[in-house]
């Protein structure tokens, strides 16, 4: 059966909140907790931790700046929006492709 209209989650949580039973969503920059990181890893490669983290709050920038433009717009966050496959693989290639940036240098693999 269609509906003769379709409300997203961002015209019904606009519609609460102009309303006035909602409140504004927050979007809060994270950042990387040092402490969780294997300081005696053993990395190939010549990576290094710092590499890694710094790929990690590149990740969580990205996401500050998309989501808090989205949510200012009124529209759901990136991360609602994309099914979970789809996340998944831009989560994959954002970390994996600024991790590898160092090992640019060395061999490559002809396989």
């Amino acid at each position: 059966m269609l509906l003769p209209f379709s409300r997203t989650r961002a015209e019904a949580y606009n519609g609460a909140f102009a309303l006035g039973t909602v409140r504004p969503m927050t979007i809060t920059r994270n950042q990387i907790t040092t402490g969780k990181f294997n300081e005696a890893a053993k990395l190939p490669y010549e990576l290094r931790l710092e590499d890694f983290k710094l790929a990690i709050q590149d990740v969580y920038d990205f996401f500050f700046d998309v989501n808090s433009h989205l949510v200012e717009k009124g529209l759901d966050r990136l991360d609602d929006m994309l099914r979970p496959a789809i996340m998944s693989g831009v989560l994959s290639d954002m970390l994996t492709e600024p991790a590898a940036w160092p090992a640019w240098e060395s061999p490559r693999s002809q396989h």
